[in-house]
């Protein structure tokens, strides 16, 4: 029987072109992993054959169904080990019964596989899958009733895709699944914020504002006072950026807890970082208050806090303890301050050369900063960003 054959009643969330992008997903992995690409190749090719509810059967056991099939096609083209290899690795991939052990065969097609459920292939499977399964939505809550399969598609993203690029078995699964990941988290945000607009009574209301500027411009203080001015978070994304023994955490790690961190509703944020977190931050941010600094004050500020952290042995972002010998040697904050000036400032006038509807305040001295900080209240920010609505507000 030809494989298509095989695959002729499955629905078109696991037919026959999700079988071979699945196949060719496992020949890469196979292939950076050093492993021969042609078992994995094959399992990924017979995995979903047995998925067709048109069968007769229940389809919770598929991967039986599928397992047999390549069994009985594969039986006069494989030794009796590598078909074992290809029938263990199809059985053993159900999600919910996967074995903690698994060879290198099922751990490269759960990576496929998977590959496959997230991204915008996996939100374009999704959307199909809805379609198939369209109806009353299975909760009962008013907003369910208002958007119906859609909250199920987030549900299905908080209980298992939302999970797969952690689960990952291989190195380049792990290294394929993160940019995946992260696009497929972009378009739910964006459809929950649309879904939001559309809730009765309008979106829930919220105001995030971003302080940005050098080492040194005293963002982090700027961003405490503000934030209590206006009754809404504190959010310092150096908190998030470093781990014990001044290491940085890992890039994807950062990256899911600021994503995680900048969904909030309300927020006032003090931290510059580059790559994916600064394109989030900008994307979300209502207001940006910059503080357009001199080199010389903000090199002072920062050798100035350096010494009174060291002196009073302040625990920094709850994991780490300031040095004079991290103070005058390769580290120092004031070679660092002087460095990331010019640095900092030019990246931010390129963000703000396309501020893409971001209101922006600029501020240039220390006396500006006092009288804007003094200035600012509830009222006033409505006035900044026409429409915004500031929680605990009037």
């Amino acid at each position: 029987m030809l494989l298509q054959d095989l695959y002729a009643r499955n629905d078109p969330c696991h037919d026959i072109s999700h079988a071979i992008r699945v196949a060719r997903l496992a020949e890469r992995i196979a292939v950076d992993e050093g492993t021969g690409p042609t078992l994995p190749v094959l399992a990924a090719l017979f995995h979903d054959c047995g998925h067709a509810a048109a069968h007769g059967h229940d389809t919770d056991d598929h991967e039986t169904r599928s397992a047999l099939a390549a069994a009985d096609t594969l039986r006069d083209a494989l030794t009796p080990v590598e078909l074992r290899d290809v029938v263990e690795a199809i059985e053993g991939r159900r999600f919910r019964k996967r074995a903690a052990r698994r060879t290198s065969t099922g751990a490269i097609l759960d990576d496929a596989d998977n590959l496959d459920a997230i991204g915008l292939t996996g939100f374009s499977r999704a959307l199909l899958w809805l379609g198939r399964h369209a109806g009353a939505p299975r909760t009962g809550s008013a907003a369910s009733l208002d958007h119906g399969r859609f909250d199920d598609l987030r549900r299905h993203w908080d209980e298992k895709l939302s999970l797969l690029a952690d689960g990952m078995r291989t190195e380049t699964g792990r290294r394929l699944a993160r940019p995946r990941h992260h696009r497929l988290a972009d378009v739910l945000e964006a459809l929950d914020a649309e879904l939001d607009e559309l809730r009765p009574g309008g979106p829930e209301p919220g105001l995030r504002v971003a302080v940005v500027g050098p080492i040194g411009a005293g963002k982090t203080v700027l961003a405490e006072l503000l934030a209590r001015r206006l009754g809404i978070p504190h959010l310092c994304l150096d908190d998030l950026y470093w781990g014990p023994g001044w290491q940085p955490v890992p890039e994807p790690d950062f990256v899911d807890s600021a994503r995680e961190a900048l969904a909030a509703k309300s927020w006032v944020s003090d931290g510059v970082h580059g790559g994916r977190v600064a394109d989030l931050l900008w994307e979300r941010t209502d207001l940006v208050v910059w503080l357009d600094l001199p080199r010389w004050l903000c090199v002072t500020r920062a050798c100035r806090r350096a010494v009174d952290n060291i002196r009073h042995r302040r625990l920094l972002w709850g994991v780490n303890i300031d040095s004079w010998r991290r103070f005058f040697g390769k580290e120092s904050i004031g070679l660092i301050a002087l460095r990331h000036h010019s640095v900092a400032q030019a990246e931010i006038r390129d963000r703000l050369a396309n501020p893409a509807g971001t209101v922006v305040r600029r501020l240039s001295s220390r006396r500006e900063v006092v009288t804007w900080l003094n200035g600012v209240d509830v009222s006033t920010i409505r006035d900044i960003i026409p429409g915004t609505e500031v929680p605990g507000g009037d």
